[in-house]
């Protein structure tokens, strides 16, 4: 969903564009950035949450306990979500997305406690049209100093969790292998290597894990 402005266009207050540009993202993408050089990189972050949050405040990533997301690394399935094949399947993805980078990737920030962002306005109002997120508030954030951001392209775990879901046809599978497994643990590859998922055409979905402290500027 176009946000109504051009992707050139100013924000408010002298900020900078609300669309990033390729080539910051190229600079960017699978390597993690402190805070210094991801200002002068000057990509945005955005953040939506049904939850209301107050202007001025902080989101630290040490409190991942108390975000939404942390129902997917939950011990026991809670019993709400127990027939749910979606959460399932997600819940699935999370677990094997966060043992390979514990495995292959140890440095970067994980998915169980990052604060999860879009780095463009356009994405982040199409987040709020998601049944995860409906009727959820659009936060622009500053990240704090000391903290770490990893961009990635969410596309490879959309991938891996219709792979779960077992909703592919034969001709979809990327890597063309029989074993939801090895496709799982592919497209976690593909994700914590900062690759762009390219399988199916259409554009990447750019998601920045934060990993540290962020301050809630202004709602949208």
């Amino acid at each position: 969903m176009s946000s109504g402005r051009s992707a050139n266009s100013t924000r408010i207050m002298g900020h900078s564009n609300t669309e990033p540009t390729q080539l910051a993202i190229s600079k960017t993408l699978g390597r993690v950035v402190d805070t210094a050089e991801w200002k002068l990189l000057n990509l945005p972050l955005f953040h939506v949450s049904r939850q209301p949050l107050s202007l001025g405040g902080f989101l630290d990533s040490a409190e991942f306990q108390y975000r939404p997301h942390y129902i997917f690394f939950l011990k026991s399935v809670p019993d709400e979500y127990a027939s749910n094949q979606d959460f399932l399947a997600r819940r699935d993805v999370e677990t094997s997305f966060e043992a390979h980078r514990h495995h292959h990737h140890h440095s970067l920030p994980s998915r169980k406690s990052s604060i999860f962002c879009c780095i463009s306005e356009t994405d982040a109002r199409q987040w709020t049209q998601r049944q995860s997120r409906s009727g959820g508030r659009i936060y622009e954030l500053q990240v704090q100093p000391g903290s770490r951001v990893l961009l990635v392209d969410l596309l490879w775990f959309n991938y891996a969790v219709r792979v779960a879901k077992g909703t592919l046809r034969d001709s979809e599978y990327v890597y063309g292998s029989p074993s939801p497994d090895i496709e799982v643990t592919a497209a976690a590859t593909g994700y914590w290597s900062g690759k762009v998922f390219s399988a199916h055409g259409g554009a990447p979905s750019f998601e920045a894990l934060v990993d540290g402290r962020v301050k809630i500027l202004r709602q949208l």
